[in-house]
């Protein structure tokens, strides 16, 4: 790097960069207004498809509805009434409209029935006269009769749509042999108006033909014919410019009539010019004012700038960047950044490291593993000093007001064990222990176990009041050394597993232990139990951990007593057996064919024979449970794939799925984003887009409504949302892409 910061101000460097700068600025303007200006017209393009998409499901259910009128009973009992029953057929026509409109309510239709020659008129609302009805949709009466006299002669042909400004009216009739009967269907024209368009952007539509009737007053009529052979078609849309206004239209599937809008370009030409010259003359007196400050604050600052170069010169941080660096102010900020960096590595590493090697030394020393040569360094290296002075090994246990043990969810776990820490810590020196099947153990340094026992008691209160649980708490007995605080965590554990030999409270310490039978030969079910539960959930350290606890307290105590090895041996063997019908392994997998596991365990002439025998029998269950559930995850992964792909068309839950696998819905959840890798909604929805786009290639002539139930969605507008999730178009538009 040279040491050229003075040059870099110079007029002409100046001069050069401000030119630069401006041309990369103004054309990157252009760009990202005509990369908007695109995004607006795609955007356009989008909400003008789904706005036909909803005016032709309208003509679609007119359609539909009036079909439905004609097919109605009551409707030709009127038509043959005669003056002794007519106001009888009459009022059951009324109820009948009435009953059909509140079938119908989302489509939000008038329905106006009356014979062609009558005056009087049937409507789901009251009934009324055919004058009234005209006067009060502002049609002419002679435009009305001539519109009925040309009504096709079979009822099966398309009918007449008059639009109106503020109403849309399909005018159709259900012949007989001497008369007709003429339906009215009335909806409110607001819901053919498109409302979510751009500033510069008309939406409209017009008619030809002779199957509608225009009486609007207020027309946005184009400048242009309608011509889709000279048309380019782009985004499902015919594209056609007239100077600077661009039309884009779109047929109706139901009548002679064309969607369009069209959007004026030469405003926001305008706007973008007048921007552009603001910006150049903005940025010409910034870099002229930038360059005067520039010029006096470098020569007030350079010179500190050289002396903080050379100190990192001189300490040798990074040389080689100083001859690869732009600049002086490059090199600088450079360096502090990449110092900083180091910094918050180093701690963050320092601190890791910190908290597992004290994590690590705790559970040595409370297991009975730890280096005696280099223990006292360590605690001194961790400021844990003071478990040599006087400590309690403190152990938690928690469960809801069922007196069920709760789940140990990591989260809960971290939140419970801040939470006592934060306690304890506020009258003891303590450290925290999290660790297998024991919720939560804490060393305390205390000279007291009744005010260990009182600050204990007032904080099993708070748990109770805090996370809403009942808890217990073991206290092992006191230590004045780390050799007794491995003893502590053994009278804690021990407390922990024979609760059950011992009256109920909330708080048990190592005194307790005088309530137990003086020879425990047998261990308890309840670390049978964190076995068995521990191998099924493949926990290999953990169920380690609870062998080396049954040697350490029972078995090596009692071995040399035949009675009481013959007792071991017997309760090993059945534990054994209980495993193994948990996991669904045969003994004969484990032990081999013929063979006994009590014989086989009897065979074992002293401990530390047997706890080698027991630890290898173990290490194969646990290879075994560990294949069995990578087997059981694939299988269940390829049974739920089938299931959906099966009953795709059906209405299929998360409840439904959860049924049929026998599962709860909450663990169906879990289960399923485990072996799918989504969650079940998300991959549904996926199938159901997938299996509908298929279809779609298959017979694109296919109706949405028929579409969507045959993938199960029940409903066009889930449909369309989904294909435009997945696809970014419209079903519609999808089908324009794939013809």
């Amino acid at each position: 790097m040279k040491y050229n910061f003075f040059r870099k101000i110079l007029i002409t460097y100046n001069i050069i960069i401000f030119t630069i700068i401006s041309i990369i600025f103004i054309g990157y303007y252009i760009k990202i207004q005509s990369n908007t200006q695109q995004r607006i017209n795609k955007s356009n393009s989008i909400n003008f498809l789904a706005y036909v998409d909803d005016c032709e499901e309208l003509f679609n259910n007119i359609n539909y509805t009036a079909e439905a009128v004609k097919a109605t009973k009551s409707i030709d009992m009127f038509m043959y009434s005669s003056s002794n029953d007519y106001y009888i057929k009459m009022t059951q026509l009324f109820n009948d409209l009435s009953v059909l409109s509140q079938n119908m309510h989302e489509r939000q239709f008038t329905i106006v029935v009356h014979k062609i020659n009558d005056n009087t008129a049937v409507s789901n609302v009251s009934t009324t006269t055919v004058d009234a009805v005209l006067n009060e949709l502002n049609i002419d009466p002679d435009t009305y009769r001539n519109i009925v006299s040309k009504l096709p002669e079979n009822s099966l042909d398309m009918g007449h749509y008059i639009f109106t400004d503020n109403y849309v009216i399909y005018v159709t009739s259900k012949r007989y042999i001497d008369n007709k009967m003429i339906i009215m269907l009335i909806l409110d024209a607001q819901k053919f108006k498109m409302s979510n368009f751009s500033e510069n952007m008309a939406v409209s539509f017009t008619l030809s033909g002779s199957d509608s009737t225009d009486l609007r007053t207020n027309i946005l009529k184009p400048a242009i014919a309608f011509d889709t052979a000279n048309a380019k078609m782009q985004e499902g849309l015919y594209n056609k410019k007239y100077g600077s206004v661009t039309y884009k239209w779109i047929n109706s599937r139901f009548l002679n009539l064309d969607y369009f809008y069209y959007t004026d370009n030469s405003i926001a030409d305008k706007n973008m010019v007048i921007t552009i010259l603001d910006m150049f003359f903005a940025l010409l007196g910034t870099c002229a004012l930038a360059f005067v400050l520039i010029l006096y604050g470098s020569i007030r600052l350079y010179k500190p700038i050289r002396k903080l170069i050379d100190a990192f010169k001189f300490l040798n941080i990074n040389e080689n960047q100083f001859q690869i660096s732009n600049n002086e102010i490059d090199y600088i900020a450079e360096q502090v950044h990449n110092t900083k960096n180091l910094n918050q590595e180093l701690t963050k590493k320092i601190d890791d490291n910190n908290k597992y090697i004290e994590d690590k030394l705790i559970y040595e020393i409370l297991t009975g593993s730890y280096c005696k040569e280099t223990v006292d360094v360590e605690l001194a290296k961790l400021n844990l000093g003071w478990f040599y002075e006087k400590c309690f090994v403190v152990i938690f246990e928690f469960s809801n007001h069922n007196n069920e043990l709760i789940i140990k969810e990591p989260s809960f776990l971290n939140n419970v064990k801040n939470f006592i820490y934060e306690q304890l810590i506020e009258n003891f020196k303590c450290r925290s222990l999290l660790y297998g099947d024991i919720p939560l153990c804490f060393v305390v340094n205390c000279n007291s176990i009744l005010i260990l026992k009182e600050k204990l008691n007032n904080l099993v209160y708070s748990i109770n009041t805090s996370f809403n649980m009942l808890s217990s708490v073991y206290i092992g007995s006191m230590s004045e050394s780390i050799t007794e605080l491995r003893k502590s965590f053994i009278t804690a554990c021990r407390l922990l597993d024979n609760k059950n030999l011992i009256s109920i409270r909330n708080i048990y310490d190592y005194r307790d232990l005088d309530e137990l039978p003086e020879s425990l030969v047998v261990y308890p079910i309840n670390t049978e139990l964190q076995l068995i539960n521990a191998v099924d959930k493949n926990n290999r350290e953990e169920a380690m951990r609870i062998i080396e606890y049954i040697f350490d307290e029972y078995v090596n105590k009692f071995f040399e007593n035949k009675e009481d090895r013959e007792l071991i041996v017997i309760t090993l063997a059945n534990t054994i057996n209980r495993v193994l019908q948990k996991t669904g392994f045969k003994i004969s997998y484990i032990f081999g064919n013929g063979k006994i596991p009590y014989l086989e365990l009897g065979k074992c002439n002293n401990s530390s024979s047997l706890k080698q025998y027991i630890i290898n029998v173990f290490d194969k269950i646990l290879d075994e449970v560990q294949n069995a559930n990578e087997v059981k995850l694939n299988q269940l992964k390829k049974n739920l794939a089938e299931y959906i792909n099966k009953n795709l068309s059906t209405n299929i839950s998360l409840l439904s799925i959860s049924e049929h696998f026998n599962l709860s819905p909450n663990y169906m959840s879990y289960i399923f984003k485990t072996a799918m890798g989504d969650n079940f909604k998300d991959y549904l929805t996926k199938k159901q887009f997938e299996a509908a786009a298929t279809i779609l290639k298959e017979d694109p002539s296919i109706k949405l409504i028929d579409l969507a139930n045959n993938v199960g969605i029940g409903s066009v507008n889930t449909l369309i949302r989904i294909f435009k999730k997945y696809s970014g178009v419209t079903p519609g538009q999808f089908i324009k892409e794939i013809i």
